[in-house]
């Protein structure tokens, strides 16, 4: 079948005999690197995964709005790694072995949907998790009556319908999913970016104001050491999420403009970056917060003594 390269072209019929499942075919060296790299990283943040979950679970002092954010996000990245990296490397897989049935298709198109069901839903899950941070600075003491866990729970089932029905754009046009993702993208970093800018200014002039006065930032109702700590460990994860994926954002907005083999392939490199992000999310909240690295280091000693008995 011939390859489709223009706009009109549905993502399904991209993603199964697009120009992009040549460029994979005429690289099987990237090919074994990838699915290397994939099988490796999705082990990894499985692990990650499901101990933070199991730590924010089972930890009482964890049980706040702002570690619910992290449970969602965990649970997303978890959606990435146990489900939509597998089936990616199945696809990559059949496509070295040269077998482009309509079985590996199926499995490539339900790979892709799920990759972007999951990062969609990562994505809100930033943006909201930048969000809460504004609000624990700007409310102070009201911050507790207003954002509760279960006003948290209801906005993360609202973003994951958000983030199926952004993902079933895929069965769109490629171009209407290409400017969806990028526009949802660009909507959610325009966020994140002011409401880090209001923090930046609440926390000077919060600073400001405890200098003038000479009283110690620890005898304040609202723990600004407590805030900002968490705040750094808020900043880091944007950080990460960007770092792995901005190429992927650039790559396809460069598509608009150009289509040639080497687009398709800088495209396909900058995905594997998105899939690092569910691994390294876990190693910011163990490094991060005391209490889930005491409690991850519990958890560890249980699984060791269980199998030291038996």
């Amino acid at each position: 079948m011939s390859s489709c390269v223009n706009t009109s072209c549905t993502a399904q019929e991209f993603i199964c005999h697009g120009l992009l499942v040549e460029v994979l075919h005429e690289n099987p060296e990237l090919l074994i690197f990838n699915i290397s790299f994939q099988i490796l990283n999705s082990i990894a943040a499985t692990f990650g995964n499901v101990l933070a979950l199991l730590a924010i679970w089972r930890t009482p002092s964890l049980h706040s709005p702002s570690n619910t954010l992290l449970f969602g996000l965990a649970v997303s990245n978890l959606g990435v790694a146990c489900l939509a990296q597998p089936l990616h490397v199945v696809f990559q897989v059949s496509m070295y072995r040269d077998d482009r049935d309509v079985k590996s298709c199926a499995i490539n198109i339900t790979g892709f949907f799920l990759n972007v069901f999951f990062s969609m839903v990562t994505l809100l899950t930033m943006t909201l998790i930048s969000i809460d941070r504004y609000l624990a600075i700007s409310l102070h003491l009201r911050y507790r009556e207003i954002v509760t866990i279960t006003k948290i729970r209801i906005l993360l089932c609202f973003l994951w319908a958000v983030g199926c029905a952004a993902a079933m754009v895929s069965f769109s046009t490629f171009e209407i999913f290409q400017w969806t993702v990028v526009a949802l993208e660009l909507f959610c970093l325009s966020v994140v970016f002011y409401t880090w800018i209001r923090i930046h200014k609440i926390v000077r002039r919060h600073r400001a104001q405890i200098q003038q006065q000479q009283i110690q930032i620890e005898n304040q109702p609202f723990n600004m050491l407590k805030f900002r700590k968490s705040t750094l460990s808020c900043k880091l994860l944007i950080f990460v999420y960007w770092f792995c994926y901005l190429p992927q954002f650039i790559c396809l907005i460069f598509l608009k403009f150009n289509r040639e083999k080497n687009s398709f392939l800088a495209l396909f490199i900058s995905c594997t970056a998105v899939v690092l992000n569910s691994s390294l999310n876990p190693l910011i909240y163990f490094l991060r917060q005391e209490d889930m690295r005491t409690s991850v280091k519990q958890i560890l000693r249980s699984i060791t003594r269980c199998q030291e008995q038996h």
